[in-house]
């Protein structure tokens, strides 16, 4: 019973200030309607004779006109920057619609690793070639070129003839992917917002291309700190993920593991989750983002603490 009187008065109380609001701007609202000569010059100017028996209804009737221009400025120009910003991505040479980082160690010491990666990519113009890097930092960590593997596909043609150019250092390799032919284009998926073209991605069997590579690295992820990260370039990367498969033996606990997104100098911190392996003995990690913004970077670091704890305990033995 006392509720329903406190929110009886509430309704009132509520009513009465909509009726005061709507008596000091009425007179404008009337003026309005009414249709009289030179009415928005009286409108505006708060001294105005429509005002003179509730003047701070002018004043409350210009605030509410001044504050929605600016809204509206605001808006337009808010919606300006988007459009330009959608058409400078979509004339990218290549929209990057899913990427996929995984690493899997091939030994109990994390001393081996295969890093692969998984993207589905869509050509904006004529692509005869895609680039890309492998590189290690930790000291004495190298790369074996030998293991490279690199399969681009569609789901019309299957996999895309092509040739491998691998090149650099033990701590660097440039490898270039050279097609036969161009990357199929398709000007309705060019234009689409790509968040769109990936839930609609069956509709473009032809142009959209899966790509995947893989590559060993000796030595990188075993040091007491590690990470690994994705970076974009000068345009967005979408449905980003990386993925960590520790062995059980070595995987560090869930509070070890952290990931960002890094933005110039800004860092957000990501959460990390943990899913169900597909085989028995391994721990899988992974960090996902929505979109990566330009030059921007998603990275995953952790501390190898379990694994130098064990390696200590072995040497002891």
């Amino acid at each position: 019973m006392r509720s329903g009187i406190i929110k009886l008065l509430g309704v009132l109380t509520l009513v009465g200030a909509l009726h005061s609001w709507l008596g000091m701007l009425w007179p404008g609202l009337d003026a309005f309607l009414k249709g009289e000569n030179d009415f928005l010059a009286k409108l505006f100017n708060p001294l105005s004779i429509y005002y003179e028996n509730t003047p701070l209804g002018g004043w409350l009737w210009a605030t509410v006109m001044a504050t929605s221009a600016l809204i509206v400025l605001l808006s337009i120009m808010l919606a300006g920057r988007a459009v330009v910003r959608y058409l400078d991505n979509s004339r990218a040479p290549m929209s990057v619609l899913k990427t996929t980082v995984s690493i899997a160690f091939e030994t109990d010491d994390l001393s081996v690793a295969v890093v692969n990666r998984e993207q589905l990519i869509h050509a904006n113009r004529p692509v005869t070639a895609y680039h890309m890097t492998s590189s290690v930092s930790s000291k004495g960590a190298r790369i074996d070129a030998d293991s490279l593997l690199v399969r681009s596909e569609t789901t019309e043609a299957g996999a895309l003839a092509h040739r491998i150019l691998n090149s650099g250092t033990e701590q660097e390799r440039e490898i270039v992917e050279v097609f036969d032919k161009p990357l199929p284009t398709n000007w309705f998926a060019t234009y689409l917002p790509n968040k769109l073209v990936y839930v609609l991605r069956r509709m473009f069997p032809r142009s959209i291309v899966r790509r995947t590579s893989s590559i060993r690295q000796i030595g990188e992820y075993n040091a007491e700190i590690a990470l690994i990260q994705l970076t974009a370039l000068t345009h967005p990367t979408n449905n980003a993920t990386i993925e960590i498969r520790f062995p059980e033996a070595s995987a560090p606990k869930m509070k070890h593991i952290e990931a960002f997104m890094i933005t110039e100098n800004l860092a957000d911190p990501v959460v990390i989750r943990e899913r169900l392996p597909r085989s028995p003995g391994l721990r899988v990690f992974y960090a996902t983002a929505t979109s990566i913004l330009p030059e921007g970077k998603l990275r995953v670091t952790w501390w190898n603490k379990k694994l130098k704890k064990r390696l200590r305990e072995a040497r002891r033995a």
